[in-house]
């Protein structure tokens, strides 16, 4: 499993267990959590909370713009290429 993957499904179930909208529409991780109504604004920060504590990165102003919260998959790039960042 890649580290991408890892990002994921770490990110999949963070998800799961906070959402309960998530368990109820059965989401694909191209899902869009906002417009599902999964996430709120509210939950964004939630979100961004989870990520910063589990992944030991910041998020930027920049980085908090919808496109990166879309989905699970476009939050685990956002998160995976922090990372990545970080590595340098």
């Amino acid at each position: 499993m890649s580290k991408r993957d890892e990002i994921q499904a770490t990110l999949r179930n963070f998800i799961f267990s906070q959402f309960p909208a998530a368990r109820k529409h059965g989401l694909a991780e191209t899902d869009s959590l906002l417009e599902l109504g999964v996430v709120d604004s509210m939950g964004v920060l939630e979100v961004v909370a989870f990520l910063e504590s589990e992944f030991a990165i910041t998020l930027t102003d920049d980085d908090l713009m919808s496109d990166h919260f879309e989905s699970i998959a476009s939050i685990a790039d956002l998160v995976h290429h922090r990372l990545q960042e970080s590595a340098l």
